[in-house]
């Protein structure tokens, strides 16, 4: 009985600590999104090695405006 009660035990803070892992991965996991800050709506981009002059307009109204 007392081997069954260690067993259960130890299976319950396993799966707690695989959640807890598992948790703080996604949490991890999140992106915050850069902030431009520019004096002009054209804006160019680099892409990688791709560069693209004034490709891109700004709209100060889109929230967040995505690339």
């Amino acid at each position: 009985m007392k081997q069954l009660a260690k067993t259960q035990t130890w299976a319950w803070k396993f799966i707690a600590l695989f959640f807890i892992i598992l948790f703080g991965q996604i949490a991890n996991a999140q992106q915050s999104l850069l902030t431009i800050r520019a004096k002009t709506k054209n804006v160019d981009i680099k892409d990688g090695t791709i560069f693209q002059k004034n490709i891109w307009n700004l709209s100060p109204e889109a929230k967040p405006d995505t690339y």
